[in-house]
């Protein structure tokens, strides 16, 4: 008879740590790599000699507000320079966050599940599990970092990019080195808090704080030295292309085994499903909002809803504080000026220009809250939750439907709000625009999201652990081509494969509501061939 070989625990759970992550970290490896090749010859088309690349240049240089975004305005006059400029700063965001995420999944979330339990049973310590799984992520990391850092040569390999193997390697570093920050940071913030939600709060906002002071030292030059005391100031500060800073590796050396060790350390100085700082492990029954799948699913989404609201606001916010600041910048800055002209839809005024780009971010953030309701729908019933509602008198599509109308009125309502500041705030500047428009404006953001909604509702239906996978993919792509699309002139069929294609983000211009409705149509096609699916298979757990 012949029998299965054996598999030593911390083997299992590397495989394990690997599996969950895996991928995810194809994914951020495939758009980081993607994300230089397609900007770097966006810039060599656009810019083919010296004399356009050094007026580029010159522009950029005088408009130090663009920071905020995208890096340091230096050394634009290459092909690699520019993607240092344009890709670093947003892919070592974007980066973080996956790690953040991903890792306070893997850690606290399994634990929350109870599935670190079977683990604590064995002969294995909850330490050396931790250890073992950790691992797993970081082979998952290690991919993510070869997939763009081979992506990122083989593009470099055109003549007019002439990156090199090296260099391609600092670059990569330079997007990834901040997120094994905010991993070891995820998996300390684990070892605080009882459930996941907190831990990644309590990972997140720092996140974000070390980014904004990134973003002030970068437009202030009196602070700059705020670069010096976060993350991601210090992979600006590398310098990967050219004038290499290798002393900029230090921190990352430093803290990231730092935040790992005392990350492990902590794990054995708590109890299982227990939390470092003190929480009461029983709380008053609440019942509120408990009367029916429609109550129940605002009562569960709706601190999803008001973090990712205020994070649309806060962006909103500050486009609207910036606008007058960054218009004047752009002034004297033609090349700089045409581009942020193209995104926010408006060659007339400046300031209005500013707010319409701004806009394309904050209308980023509100399709990431979507993605992350469905992720919510998808872990209901990955995490066997949905058994609990179905022996209910409720039936599976009417559950469903609930839940998407609840994201769309969610989605319009925090649209609004942005609206309302971002025109308050530049109505304070003297920036003169109709409010009723930006407010249609917002309204006619609904065709997207219902579009994005019902294309991640048929996935849901047909390929449920793909679901937030495939949303991903297309909101990352439509950005990507939205970029581009600004500075190089792309085939029309690539252009029309984008969400933002389908967008106004002019504050001045009424919106076409015959594009409106045909998103929303097929929107609502796709979700209704979904909800039909998901009621004819079976339930299926994680």
């Amino acid at each position: 008879m012949n029998l299965k070989k054996h598999v030593s625990p911390a083997k299992a759970l590397r495989h394990f740590g690997r599996k969950q992550t895996l991928k995810g970290a194809i994914i951020i490896g495939i758009l980081a790599g993607m994300m230089t090749v397609i900007q770097g010859a966006g810039y060599t088309v656009t810019y083919p000699d010296a004399r356009s690349r050094a007026q580029f240049a010159s522009s950029l240089e005088s408009a130090p507000s663009l920071g905020v975004i995208y890096g340091e305005s230096k050394n634009l006059v290459s092909a690699s320079g520019y993607i240092v400029y344009r890709v670093v700063p947003f892919m070592s965001l974007i980066a973080s966050i996956w790690g953040l995420v991903v890792v306070t999944k893997l850690l606290r979330g399994q634990e929350e599940d109870g599935r670190w339990e079977l683990i604590a049973s064995s002969n294995t310590s909850v330490q050396s599990a931790t250890w073992n799984v950790l691992l797993g992520f970081a082979m998952s990391f290690g991919l993510a970092l070869i997939i763009s850092t081979l992506i990122t040569t083989a593009g470099g390999i055109l003549p007019d990019i002439a990156m090199s193997l090296v260099t391609s390697m600092l670059v990569t570093l330079a997007i990834f080195l901040p997120a094994a920050i905010f991993v070891g940071l995820g998996i300390f913030t684990s070892q605080l808090s009882m459930s996941r939600r907190r831990a990644m709060m309590y990972g997140l906002i720092p996140l974000l704080g070390f980014f904004a002071l990134r973003a002030l030292g970068n437009t202030i030059s009196d602070v700059y030295w705020l670069k010096h005391v976060t993350p991601f100031g210090w992979s600006d500060l590398i310098s990967p292309v050219i004038n290499l800073q290798p002393i900029w590796f230090l921190p990352f050396i430093i803290a990231t085994p730092m935040l790992v060790v005392l990350g492990i350390y902590l794990v054995g100085k708590r109890d299982l499903g227990a939390g470092i700082l003190k929480e009461s492990s029983s709380a008053k029954s609440h019942y509120f909002l408990l009367g029916s799948a429609g109550t129940l699913a605002i009562r569960q989404n709706i601190l999803l809803f008001i973090g990712w609201g205020l994070a649309a606001l806060t962006m909103s916010a500050l486009i609207g504080a910036i606008a007058s600041i960054a218009a004047n910048s752009l002034i004297d800055s033609p090349a700089a000026k045409n581009v942020v002209s193209q995104l926010g839809g408006s060659f007339n005024d400046l300031k209005v220009a500013v707010i319409g780009a701004g806009l394309v971010f904050t209308v980023m953030v509100l399709l990431i809250m979507i993605t992350t309701c469905m992720a919510t729908i998808r872990g209901v019933e990955a995490k066997n939750y949905l058994d609990n509602l179905l022996v209910q008198p409720i039936r599976r599509s009417s559950w469903l439907i609930i839940q998407l109308l609840i994201t769309v009125v969610a989605f319009t309502l925090i649209s609004v709000l942005c609206a309302l500041a971002t025109w308050l705030i530049a109505n304070a500047q003297h920036i003169a625009f109709e409010l009723g428009n930006l407010l249609l404006v917002s309204i006619a953001l609904t065709g997207t999201v219902i579009f994005t909604l019902g294309f991640g509702t048929l996935l849901y239906g047909t390929l449920p652990r793909l679901t937030v996978i495939g949303m991903y993919v297309v909101i990352g792509w439509s950005f990507i081509i939205d970029a581009i699309g600004a500075v190089v002139k792309l085939n029309d069929l690539i252009v029309k494969s984008s969400l933002f294609h389908y967008i106004s983000f002019s504050p001045t211009k009424t919106p076409d509501w015959s594009t409106f409705a045909e998103l929303a149509a097929i929107g609502v096609v796709m979700a209704a061939i979904g909800i039909v699916a998901f009621t004819k298979r079976d339930i299926i757990a994680e």
